[in-house]
């Protein structure tokens, strides 16, 4: 049952992920892009603030991007 939560969880987090490399690659507003995630989030039962997303965030800029401004 733990693996299977884990595994859900994993694709939750690759699904918001993938939702923002589309958002960058459009250059879509980012106000528009917010609203999507929380929304989906929340459709989900996770509430905001989130830490999990916070963090998945965060390695997404500074290390999917690889570009110098992220530092």
């Amino acid at each position: 049952m733990e693996v299977a939560t884990h595994m859900k969880c994993s694709n939750i987090w690759e699904s918001i992920i993938g939702q923002t490399k589309v958002a960058q690659s459009k250059g879509s507003d980012p106000m528009t892009w917010s609203i999507e995630i929380s929304s989906e989030l929340r459709s989900l039962g996770i509430s905001l603030p989130c830490v999990e997303l916070g963090k998945h965030l965060v390695s997404h800029i500074c290390w999917q991007n690889n570009v110098p401004i992220a530092w």
